[in-house]
């Protein structure tokens, strides 16, 4: 199984029914600022990432342990 990693900056909050998908964690959250680890490649996620309306989208490298904290 793959897995892609972002920062995404919304304007207010992540909102809650991407927040709560099954294929979605949050890794960290400072302000309006979210890391998330999502299930899937780059490829297969970018539209739900899209979906979710940030502001700003940055893809980021997916760390081993990062691949851990998911499982």
């Amino acid at each position: 199984m793959e897995y892609s990693k972002y920062q995404l900056v919304y304007e207010d909050k992540i909102p809650d029914e991407f927040a709560n998908l099954d294929s979605v964690r949050i890794v960290s959250n400072i302000g309006r600022v979210y890391v998330v680890l999502v299930r899937g490649s780059f490829e297969e996620t970018r539209d739900l990432i899209q979906e979710s309306a940030p502001l700003q989208c940055d893809e980021l490298p997916v760390l081993f342990r990062r691949y851990i904290y998911y499982k």
